[in-house]
């Protein structure tokens, strides 16, 4: 709904240049969330519980060339930036096809600078890599979704939540989840996001740990 890319339009600031941003395209937003402002979190709660109640289909999905410019044109706008590191197809489904003319879009705003590398995100994408591994720079990823009998993603998410639902992971298992998963890639990166102030303040000790 182009909600974080608001948030992180407004603190990034002078710091652009020396960040990383990554956003996607594919999921359609819903545009009531997107100008609801403050009641814009409660209102994605409703969605979830509607959708999860089968009462209102979501995500509806669109993967053409004009959905990509549009989207792109949106997302450059609300980050206050003129390009963006890594452009995504977001959750692709297995039997997605990407027409020639969404692949050509992608690759010239490669071309012009607008992106720097084309990805893929999502947990069931080996049909997409399959067909267009050529396209994608850069994969991401559930952490418990790959093989490397496969490929090798250069990003992954989901982390925790085969560990633990609730509450604070025991014991170390913060740094172990961690360590395990960036030595299994070296030159990879993982996203890890968590609400529980526990969790938090071990996330932020493994990255502060200058043995890292």
């Amino acid at each position: 709904d182009g909600l974080s890319e608001k948030t992180l339009g407004r603190v990034l600031g002078r710091r652009r240049p020396s960040e990383t941003i990554t956003t996607k395209f594919g999921l359609l937003p819903t545009p009531l969330i997107g100008s609801a402002g403050k009641a814009a979190p409660p209102l994605r709660k409703v969605r979830s519980l509607v959708n999860k109640l089968g009462l209102v289909p979501y995500p509806r999905r669109s993967y053409t060339a004009e959905t990509m410019r549009k989207a792109l044109h949106t997302s450059l706008r609300a980050l206050g930036t003129d390009y963006v590191d890594i452009y995504q197809v977001h959750e692709p489904l297995p039997d997605t096809v990407l027409s020639d003319e969404l692949i050509a879009e992608l690759q010239r705003a490669k071309a012009s600078g607008k992106i720097r590398a084309i990805g893929v995100s999502g947990g069931a994408v080996d049909a997409m890599i399959d067909r267009y591994r050529d396209i994608f720079d850069v994969i991401q990823s559930a952490e418990g979704e790959w093989d490397e009998a496969r490929w090798v993603p250069d990003i992954t998410h989901s982390l925790f939540s085969g560990a633990a639902v609730h509450g604070a992971l025991p014991g170390d298992t913060v740094r172990r989840l961690l360590t395990a998963a960036l030595d299994r890639r070296p030159d990879g990166a993982v996203i890890v996001q968590t609400s529980n102030p526990e969790r938090l303040r071990q996330i932020v000790e493994f990255a502060n740990d200058p043995a890292r």
